[in-house]
C-alpha cells in the first residue's frame, strides 16, 4: 500500500525553474524552486523537495548571516579609506606648516628646464620620453625662409628627382611592412645616393639618429 506521501507527490515535490540570478554581480542561470518551504533535491539538480520548518528556518538564518557579514564587509572597506584619507590629508598639512616642500609644488606651468641661452618651443621625442625642445636664442630670433630655401635648392631638378626616388623608397618599404606611418623610422640609403633603390643599399633608422648625424660626411 503507497503511503501519503506517494501518494501526494505534487504536495511534496515541485518542478525547478531555470532563471537568471546574481551571484558576485554576475549573471548566472540556475535551478531554483519557485515556492517556499521547498529546496533542490540535490545541487544542480530540476527536482525540488519540500523541506521541514526547522530546515528553513536554518536556510534563512544563514542567508541573513551572510548578508550581514557582506554588508560589515563593506562597511570596514569604507572605514579604512577614509582613515587611510585623513592621515594623508594630516601628513601633508603637517609638511607645508614645517617648511618642506611637497610634490604638488613641482607641478607648475612656468617652469623653464632649458638653460639661460636657450628657450623652450614645445616638445620633442628623445630616447622614448617627451622632452622640452630647447633652440638657442639667437637661432629662436631668426626664423627660417623656407619659401627662399624651396626656390634656391630644393626646386632644382636634381633635388627634385631625389626627393621623388626617397618617396619611391619609402613606399617600398612599407609595401613590404618594413615601416609604417607615424613610427618615428627613416628610409636610410648607405651610400649616400637617392638614386640607388636597390634592396642592399636601403636600411631602416630611427628618425632621431638619421636626421641628427653629419650627412656632408662619406658614410661607411
Amino acid at each position: 500500500m503507497e503511503s501519503f506521501k506517494d501518494q501526494n507527490k505534487d504536495l511534496y515535490e515541485l518542478k525547478a525553474q531555470k532563471r537568471v540570478v546574481i551571484r558576485k554581480g554576475k549573471k548566472v542561470k540556475k535551478f531554483v524552486c519557485p515556492d517556499k518551504g521547498y529546496d533542490l533535491e540535490k545541487p544542480g539538480s530540476k527536482k525540488c523537495v519540500k523541506v521541514s520548518a526547522s530546515k528553513q528556518l536554518k536556510k534563512e538564518k544563514r542567508a541573513r548571516k551572510s548578508a550581514k557579514k557582506a554588508k560589515a564587509k563593506k562597511a570596514m572597506a569604507s572605514l579604512k579609506r577614509k582613515k587611510s584619507m585623513k592621515k594623508r590629508k594630516m601628513i601633508h598639512k603637517k609638511f607645508r606648516k614645517e617648511g618642506f616642500l611637497t610634490y604638488a609644488d613641482f607641478i607648475t606651468d612656468d617652469v623653464n628646464e632649458c638653460w639661460d641661452t636657450h628657450v623652450q618651443r614645445g616638445y620633442k621625442m628623445k630616447g622614448g620620453k617627451r622632452v622640452p625642445n630647447c633652440v638657442p636664442r639667437n637661432e629662436e630670433e631668426t626664423k627660417r625662409d623656407y619659401k627662399k630655401e624651396y626656390a634656391n635648392y630644393h626646386s632644382k631638378p636634381e633635388q627634385r628627382a631625389n626627393r621623388s626616388k626617397r618617396v619611391l623608397a619609402r613606399r617600398k618599404l612599407e609595401k613590404e611592412g618594413r615601416v609604417q606611418k607615424g613610427d618615428g623610422k627613416d628610409v636610410d640609403h648607405k651610400d649616400g645616393n637617392p638614386q640607388n633603390n636597390s634592396n642592399g643599399n636601403l636600411r631602416v633608422m630611427s628618425a632621431n639618429k638619421n636626421r641628427g648625424r653629419d650627412n656632408n660626411k662619406w658614410r661607411k
